[in-house]
């Protein structure tokens, strides 16, 4: 056995077994160690300490009446309660509501300042500049669309009696889950907290609410993405305890939408990347619960997909030399394909299929949100997306870099896993090609690929030869017809089961093809199409060509303008769609579900 061959079955071993560990044996190790916290009795009478509630708002004026009105409720002195809303350069009438709500009967008495900044300076800086505003000694901090139980402050406070603690937080609730993975999420995050709690410290605490010292509070970069897992973790680093009271349930009313889920899982996904580089002091073994539960969780779950990728690929690569290693890689894309359809069948599908898609999703998320972060994306804080189309009125197609990454990768893990499963048809196909009509068995041609806004790339495309040799020699490049008296018997079976495309997979791996993408156009005919229909060279401006594609789906092979005319109508629409990493996602799922019933069915043309 050589070198490289030890070494790739290492790697693999390896990441599976941090897959499993992961997913599996480190939950369990939660699950057995999680406990109902210990719970503090509430402070009672008048003489508890003088809190500060912190909340940062941008464009909350639609939360902040409910928000202000459920403090006003809350069991604590007003006198011992002051509140600061930082208004960070709203462009809505967040700062008018709360002096409308504040003059009301039931609010009145609320000891409130609303401060007001003309220019949006981010979350983060809206929290430094509270904190430093702040009196008394223990600063409360809660998102604006969660409400409190009505004894939230005095069972928070209760905990600042041990001058060792440092931060304490509440447990999270989302009254309307979007889905059946989001529901089975949050209830492992409660499960998480309770064991993390038993190893040392929780990680992170729930921004909905939580509470800390004001003289352990530590400036933030006003880069910080998940500040409510770096602040807490910050003081403890300091020597100071982090508790998590059960007993204090913070409820998100705002339904959280599909495209707001994913915005927010990415934006976790970058928070961890970041945060596992700037306490990478944590993974030290004198941290020990802590320290332990911070490598198991948040640090592989920054290279969870790469781990991924290594275990399907090695699996792939060792599968024919080992029936072990064949059947992980059987049963790792079962895996992948049943998360796919879970993706593609979105909230109509099976449980079990919603939360692989929901689990695939993540991870797709996580990849994402590393790039984010690699990029800097989030050195702003919190502003929030503003509009604008896609495509715009030149035709061109812009696609985030984000899903341009994850479509390259997916684009390899399924190339590799195609090429693996097909391996053994090549020689059948190729001897049923020489038997029947003399010539090369793979056919190349020359195809328009990648286009830039100057310069458009070619590649020699591979098929297995579906025509009989030179059949362009006379006639040169000609439209597709009915019963092509060019194709051989061969051809046409390899053709309606779209058998012929399966050397692409190689274009593929070079990086000339995708898998889901336009069609790629003949450079004879280009420069006809290009005067003939407005906006055909843009269609792939941006993209790689595809083996199918929602046009290839749609629609068979050309034959005349019109045909190519509709195709490029489907280009555009598939291109618009590349919005986000979902959208992508799902919309490559279900494009690749059609060509699998095109080539069962024999319909290709």
């Amino acid at each position: 056995m050589t070198i490289a061959s030890l070494s790739l079955q290492g790697a693999t071993v390896s990441s599976l077994a941090l897959i499993a560990y992961h997913h599996v044996c480190y939950p369990l190790l939660l699950r057995k160690a999680a406990y109902k916290t210990t719970q503090m009795a509430p402070l009672a009478g008048m003489d508890v300490p003088t809190l500060t509630l912190v909340m940062p708002a941008y464009n909350e004026a639609r939360h902040m009446a409910r928000k202000l009105r459920n403090i006003a409720a809350l069991d604590y002195p007003a006198h011992r309660l002051k509140i600061l809303i930082m208004c960070d350069g709203c462009q809505d009438e967040t700062a008018a509501v709360c002096r409308a709500t504040l003059a009301e009967r039931a609010c009145q008495h609320l000891d409130a300042e609303i401060i007001e900044n003309s220019d949006n300076q981010g979350k983060v800086a809206m929290l430094n500049a509270g904190v430093a505003r702040a009196r008394g000694e223990i600063v409360i901090l809660s998102d604006v669309s969660a409400l409190l139980p009505g004894h939230a402050l005095r069972a928070a406070a209760a905990h600042f009696a041990d001058p060792q603690l440092g931060a304490v937080g509440g447990t999270y609730r989302i009254q309307n889950n979007g889905s059946d993975g989001e529901a089975a999420y949050w209830r492992m995050q409660l499960m998480v907290k309770r064991g993390e709690a038993a190893f040392g410290a929780p990680l992170g605490l729930h921004g909905a609410f939580y509470a800390f010292r004001r003289s352990a509070y530590v400036v933030l970069g006003i880069d910080t993405i998940n500040d409510d897992f770096i602040l807490p973790m910050l003081i403890y680093g300091q020597g100071y305890r982090v508790a998590y009271d059960e007993t204090i349930t913070a409820v998100e009313l705002e339904r959280i939408g599909a495209d707001a889920e994913r915005r927010r899982r990415r934006r976790i996904a970058a928070g961890n990347a970041q945060q596992l580089w700037r306490l990478r002091g944590l993974l030290h073994p004198k941290h020990g619960g802590v320290a332990m539960c911070f490598a198991s969780g948040k640090a592989l779950r920054v290279v969870m997909p790469i781990l991924i990728a290594i275990a399907c690929a090695g699996s792939l690569a060792l599968a024919a030399a080992s029936p072990l290693y064949a059947a992980l890689a059987g049963a790792e894309t079962a895996a992948i394909l049943l998360a796919c359809v879970g993706l593609a069948c979105g909230v109509r599908g099976p449980k079990i299929l919603r939360v692989l898609g929901y689990i695939a999703g993540g991870h797709a998320m996580s990849l994402a949100g590393i790039g984010d972060f690699v990029r800097g994306r989030y050195r702003r804080g919190w502003q929030r997306a503003q509009g604008g189309g896609q495509g715009g009125a030149s035709g061109a197609i812009h696609v985030p870099s984000s899903v341009m990454l994850a479509k390259r990768g997916m684009d390899i893990a399924i190339a590799l896993v195609a090429l693996a499963l097909s391996a053994p048809l090549w020689p059948i196909l190729a001897v049923a090609i020489k038997l029947t009509s003399p010539g090369p068995v793979i056919f190349r041609q020359s195809r328009i690929g990648h286009a830039g806004t100057q310069t458009v790339a070619l590649f020699q495309m591979l098929k297995f030869r579906s025509m009989y040799q030179d059949a362009e020699t006379r006639s040169g490049a000609v439209w597709a017809v009915r019963h092509d008296p060019r194709i051989t018997p061969v051809g046409l079976f390899l053709r309606n089961t779209r058998l012929d495309e399966v050397p692409q997979l190689i274009n593929v791996l070079r990086g000339d093809m995708s898998i889901v993408g336009p069609r790629p156009e003949r450079p004879g005919f280009y420069r006809k199409l290009e005067t003939a229909i407005p906006y055909f060279a843009t269609r792939t401006e941006g993209l790689r060509p595809g083996i199918t594609g929602l046009a290839q789906v749609r629609q068979g092979y050309d034959t005349s303008i019109d045909d190519v005319r509709r195709k490029v109508a489907f280009d555009h629409a598939y291109g618009m769609r590349l919005s986000g990493i979902w959208s992508w996602l799902r919309l490559d799922v279900s494009i690749m579900l059609r060509t699998f019933a095109v080539m069962a069915t024999g319909r290709g043309q």
